[in-house]
């Protein structure tokens, strides 16, 4: 399976809009018909988006949402040389319950030729407050080597600088955002690549950030 054959609708995916907000599909995530989702951003090789006011639990809309990481197009593997998963998450507390940034990315690896493909969060799970103030989750992709190029979708919200690919979103008062993300391409040799998912985190007075980092060399 080619990355370059992702659906135009991510999520599977038969989407039906409410303004704003995007009433889940059952057949397609598994989440609840009651459960809506708020779309950030919308294109063939990037989506995100957080939860809906309707969501209620917590614990049962996010395994809704890994399963569908699991059957999205992002995440599923392509032929390559060698395709080393990146992955990592990192926890922080306030009001003794958790939040955390995490990311888990498939690196196709066609030696000169690479592709990352994935899906990232940061999430407060905690219920005092149930919502943050905000929440701001960044992914940065790193290339390190010998006669590097990136390029990212046109289409998508990754910017460039030198040779680090970068993504952020920011919601309020609301608790997590995910992320799906495909074809942040790169050329080069001897090639070191570097993933770090931050999620900021802000109740009342109170900053948090968290680090989720992994590289490897291809």
């Amino acid at each position: 399976m080619s990355l370059k054959k992702v659906v135009p609708a991510i999520l599977g995916l038969s989407l039906v809009f409410s303004g704003s907000a995007l009433a889940a599909n059952p057949q397609v995530t598994g989440i609840e018909n009651d459960t809506s989702v708020n779309i950030l951003s919308n294109t063939p090789d990037d989506l995100s988006f957080s939860p809906g006011k309707s969501v209620k639990n917590k614990e049962k809309y996010l395994e809704s949402v890994e399963k569908y990481w699991k059957k999205s197009p992002q995440t599923i593997g392509t032929e390559a040389l060698v395709q080393p998963v990146l992955s990592d998450q990192d926890d922080l507390t306030h009001n003794g319950s958790n939040m955390y940034s995490k990311f888990t990315s498939n690196v196709n690896n066609g030696w000169t030729n690479v592709s990352v493909s994935g899906s990232s969060r940061a999430a407060w799970v905690g219920s005092n407050p149930f919502n943050a103030d905000s929440i701001t989750l960044a992914d940065k992709i790193t290339y390190s080597g010998v006669n590097v190029t990136i390029s990212v979708p046109g289409s998508s919200s990754w910017s460039i600088s030198a040779f680090t690919a970068s993504w952020s979103a920011k919601v309020s008062n609301d608790w997590d955002i995910d992320h799906t993300y495909s074809n942040i391409n790169s050329t080069g040799y001897d090639v070191y690549i570097k993933q770090t998912t931050t999620g900021d985190f802000k109740f009342g007075s109170s900053f948090y950030t968290t680090t989720a980092s992994d590289g490897a060399w291809l």
